[in-house]
């Protein structure tokens, strides 16, 4: 679902995690605080559908989807794409039915603290280092479908409260999906 622009304005001028929550629902129309009061919560923040690292990211949330539901982790995709586009790109990773909230705007990214990488940082050698390895891994750069500069993040929320974080430093870190659901905070090194 689309955040709209009513929901972006009432997202900037508030203050509680609670009233954001409230304020952004995913395409069954469950909000954030819904989902994240009915199970603990891994919302993961994508960057734009055309990256390789957003790639990676999908398929590495495929590979654990089952574990963290078996273990009764909710999962929803933050993204910037429109949601036929990101429908359509989910499906191909099998992920078409995680939760799923469209932020083009990046209102949502924001507010979660996660900000726009600069240029030095996403073209530093280690960055491109690790896209080549991407990209051998089958992880194609495509069209770039939102900002190309936005910095992913992810978010255990349950009971309307954030209860660990995960914001990487650079674009390339590849995070551990299952060890920040279950408490563990490290990026993965493969």
């Amino acid at each position: 679902m689309r955040l709209s622009k009513s929901s972006l304005a009432t997202m900037e001028s508030v203050a509680s995690l609670d009233d954001v929550l409230k304020s952004v629902e995913d395409q069954y129309h469950s909000t954030l605080y819904e989902i994240s009061n009915s199970a603990p919560t891994l919302v993961v923040f994508l960057r734009h559908f055309g990256c390789c690292f957003c790639k990676e990211a999908l398929s590495d949330i495929h590979d654990c989807v089952s574990s963290l539901q078996a273990s009764g982790v909710k999962i929803v995709l933050v993204h910037m794409a429109e949601e036929d586009e990101a429908a359509t790109l989910l499906a191909s990773y099998g992920l078409a039915d995680l939760s799923r909230i469209s932020s083009p705007d990046q209102g949502l990214y924001r507010y979660f603290g996660l900000g726009r990488g600069t240029a030095d940082k996403i073209l530093a050698p280690k960055v491109i280092s690790r896209a080549f390895e991407a990209l051998l891994h089958g992880h194609a750069i495509g069209p770039f479908q939102g900002d190309t500069m936005q910095m992913p993040g992810a978010f255990m929320i349950h009971r309307g409260r954030i209860v660990r974080s995960f914001v990487p430093e650079s674009v390339e870190m590849r995070p551990d999906y299952v060890g920040i659901a279950s408490g563990a905070m490290y990026a993965v090194a493969r």
